[in-house]
């Protein structure tokens, strides 16, 4: 049987103890992926195997929502298998608008499409 895994790592540079701190009340709830401060401010957020790209997106954004909504966030994270035959990625960018996502599965498929469609 095959292992899959989700992997990303990304840091936010935190401006103030008070964003420090709503980070640590937000993170310490049910989260899908791992997170640590450094002495100098940077939230990592991570993951070795599996992480929840959902939720470390809606986090994010509550995050610019609340403390910087003229800023951006982006990620790309990559979706691998024990087996090599499936191997995926994407991409997601966050606003305190709104979240895009980019997976590379759905582009290959849109571009080759595209390419027979063409002949």
């Amino acid at each position: 049987m095959a292992n899959n895994y989700l992997q990303f790592s990304e840091i936010i540079q935190l401006e103030s103890d008070e964003e420090k701190a709503w980070v640590e009340g937000e993170l310490t709830r049910d989260t899908e992926f791992s997170w640590t401060i450094n002495d100098i401010l940077e939230l990592w957020l991570y993951a070795e195997e599996f992480g929840n790209t959902d939720h470390v997106a809606e986090f994010v954004q509550s995050f610019l929502v609340k403390f910087h909504p003229d800023r951006c966030f982006h990620m790309t994270f990559a979706e691998t298998c024990s087996r090599p035959q499936d191997v995926r990625g994407g991409a997601i960018f966050v606003t305190s608008d709104g979240i895009k996502w980019f997976n590379t599965h759905d582009w290959v498929k849109q571009v080759r499409e595209e390419f027979e469609d063409s002949k």
